[in-house]
């Protein structure tokens, strides 16, 4: 890749779990959720009734079940428990047992490092 100067850039990747926020945004891109939808999925997943969903978002009830219905059938699921459940499984539950750092979110273990045999004798 050049910069505006002809000279080569450099580009970094990290690459790590996603964290709890991104989940949603993560989820919605995956599905092709609207914006609407994804302001939806996201009070759900925080536990909302649509009646607070409604009225958090200036809406009606009748148009968040919509914005529901869409959701549903773009991911697969058939309820607000089941799009719930899917998301816990896949990204909460395997983490079950490992510490919560202070954002609230799992603290990653590091990972293992290899130990050459006999390396911890003295000599």
């Amino acid at each position: 890749m050049l910069d505006g100067r002809g000279e080569s850039a450099r580009i970094v990747v990290a690459i790590e779990p996603a964290q709890p926020g991104q989940l949603v945004a993560l989820t919605a891109a995956l599905h092709g959720l609207t914006e609407r939808e994804t302001d939806v999925l996201a009070r759900v997943l925080a536990g909302e009734t649509r009646t607070e969903i409604a009225r958090g978002l200036f809406i009606s009830p009748y148009t968040v079940q919509d914005h529901l219905k869409s959701i549903y059938a773009k991911t697969g699921m058939n309820s607000r428990q089941e799009l719930v459940a899917r998301l816990f499984f896949t990204h909460c539950l395997p983490r079950v047992g490992t510490e919560i750092g202070p954002d609230g979110w799992f603290v990653e273990k590091p990972a293992p490092t290899s130990v050459p045999v006999g390396a911890h004798r003295k000599r």
